[in-house]
């Protein structure tokens, strides 16, 4: 905990047959030197219980509190969660340089009942629970300590309910997930820097996630300044890996059979729906300095679009156009590299000053994909780029390359759009001898 950042304080230790028990546990830490505040957790007492085959049970208390304290320089906040659970152990085994931990809880819930402001309440009910809570992980000492491991879940549900009279503030919103599994991997140095996150990767420290939820279904109601709205949807799946070390930081997400309905008093009709076969991000980039390119990459998906009829016809009455289900895909990769460390904020600080913050060497284009009423743009190529000569661009490294295009159905495209009277004819016979050179 103290290589997080923690401050940790302990009351009394008890031995008792093979039980140690560890009482007034309390973990704090200060939230920065933006926000004059601290983050602290009451746990109570801990017990450690030799089981005679070499592993030890850990057991808490079934609940306990978790407060947060800050001031943003406009207003105070405070609020306080109460984490519960119902026999929650967690066996330890191996030794002093390498030790496992298997955890598990029938279930786990986080509760919280009101925030205050200004030293006035705010009615925000808060409601999450785990079930079929279980997993693995195991700690390597060594400078800087490994922590890798596993855990899995039956099913996730959260609730959150916030009433402000005085705005006409009214929201009520629930989420349900289904198997949620994941692996994790990190590096945590001996001193975590809280205000400098560059330090930290130099002594070491390194994530590396990976998880996976089912089904998930979410419902959001509310009012505010007059105004009503509602959305609901449900998801087939989605998967996030995110990971960053001092080599880079990437994300990946892949969201599945999106289905979302969304109502309000300010949406001219009474539903919009939309719905997706796929969501898709993902992007790598380095983050430190350096004078040798990095990888990187970005790419988004979003396949099989639909959205409802109603805007359809807002747009297109006579259905003239195609309603087939649209599709973006953009995929790029490439090498550049920075003039400064963007996790040092000092050194950050450099990007507003306006100076060019680093330089591009390589660009390709590995998948273009736009498919939108009848019409269907491919491509793919690349580029690089002479950061020497910034001249015969006017300031833009020199390129050099070729991406190929492809385009489907366009002339139709055009026909159909003259026909609903959205673009004039001598616009669309320009736009024709374009594509024909």
């Amino acid at each position: 905990m103290e290589g997080f950042g923690y401050t940790v304080q302990t009351g009394s230790e008890d031995m008792s047959g093979d039980t140690l028990t560890i009482n007034d546990m309390n973990f704090s830490m200060d939230l920065g030197k933006d926000i004059d505040g601290t983050v602290s957790m009451s746990m109570g007492s801990m017990s450690l219980t030799e089981q005679g085959d070499g592993t030890v049970a850990i057991t808490f208390p079934p609940n306990f509190d978790i407060a947060v304290r800050a001031d943003g320089g406009n207003e105070d906040m405070n609020l306080v969660m109460s984490v519960a659970h119902s026999g929650m152990v967690i066996v330890a085994s191996g030794d002093d340089s390498e030790t496992a931990y298997d955890f598990s809880a029938p279930t786990m819930t986080m509760t919280m009942d009101g925030i205050e402001v200004e030293g006035e309440k705010i009615d925000v009910d808060l409601n999450a629970a785990l079930t079929g809570y279980s997993g693995r992980y195991l700690v390597v000492d060594g400078a800087p300590t490994q922590i890798s491991g596993d855990l899995t879940t039956d099913t996730m549900e959260l609730s959150i309910r916030v009433k402000e009279p005085r705005e006409g503030v009214d929201v009520d919103f629930d989420l349900a997930a289904a198997a949620l599994a994941g692996t994790f991997a990190m590096s945590v140095p001996e001193v975590f820097d809280q205000e400098n996150m560059a330090a930290n990767l130099d002594a070491g420290m390194a994530f590396d996630f990976d998880y996976s939820l089912g089904a998930i279904t979410f419902n959001l109601d509310g009012t505010g300044d007059g105004d009503s709205f509602a959305a609901n949807g449900r998801v087939g799946g989605a998967e996030v890996a995110f990971e960053m070390n001092q080599d880079g930081m990437g994300l990946s997400e892949l969201v599945k059979d999106i289905d979302i309905a969304i109502s309000g008093s300010e949406i001219p009709f009474p539903e919009l729906t939309l719905k997706a076969a796929e969501y898709g991000l993902n992007f790598l980039m380095p983050i430190t300095k350096s004078d040798t390119p990095d990888d990187f990459e970005m790419g988004v998906r979003l396949v099989g679009i639909e959205v409802t009829d109603t805007l359809w016809n807002m747009i297109d009455p006579a259905t003239v156009l195609p309603r087939d289900p649209a599709t973006l895909v953009i995929d790029t990769a490439g090498k550049a590299n920075w003039f400064f460390n963007i996790m040092n904020p000092e050194e950050a600080g450099m990007m507003d000053g306006g100076e060019i913050p680093g330089e591009l060497h390589a660009l390709t284009l590995n998948d273009l994909q736009v498919s939108v009423a009848g019409a269907d743009l491919t491509g793919n190529g690349g580029f690089t780029f002479d950061n020497d000569d910034l001249q015969t661009f006017d300031g833009v490294p020199r390129p050099e390359g070729s991406i190929d295009l492809k385009l489907v159905g366009a002339n139709g495209l055009l026909d159909k759009l003259v026909q609903m009277g959205l673009i004039p004819d001598d616009q669309a016979m320009g736009a024709r001898m374009m594509m024909g050179l």
